[in-house]
């Protein structure tokens, strides 16, 4: 998590001085997964997520399973886009979930 600089208006300066100074963690967003594409036997799913962070897509066959399997690790650009490719999803499973996680 980044610390950023969060600017704080008080309604009264006791109020404002208490404030004053504070660091806050705000975490980046949540990556979001959109438009699966299939590209012969492969699967590929953009992701938009923050400016030049890692994400890991993960894959299961069950969505109330708890073991989920790294499929690939991939850095966004600078806008944050990404594009994964599950290779071969088409020909091996009959169901995929996937998600992402920022690493």
């Amino acid at each position: 998590m980044n610390a950023h600089t969060l600017k704080i208006l008080a309604a009264s300066l006791s109020l404002l001085a208490a404030t004053a100074n504070k660091a806050f963690a705000i975490p980046p967003p949540s990556p979001l997964l959109a438009n699966p594409v299939i590209v012969g036997s492969d699967v590929q799913i953009a992701l938009q997520g923050s400016p030049i962070r890692t994400y890991v897509l993960q894959g299961s066959t069950d969505l109330t399973s708890t073991n989920w399997t790294n499929i690939t690790t991939n850095r966004a650009d600078g806008t944050g886009a990404l594009v994964f490719t599950d290779t071969n999803a088409v020909t091996l499973f009959t169901n995929r979930f996937y998600r992402a996680l920022d690493r």
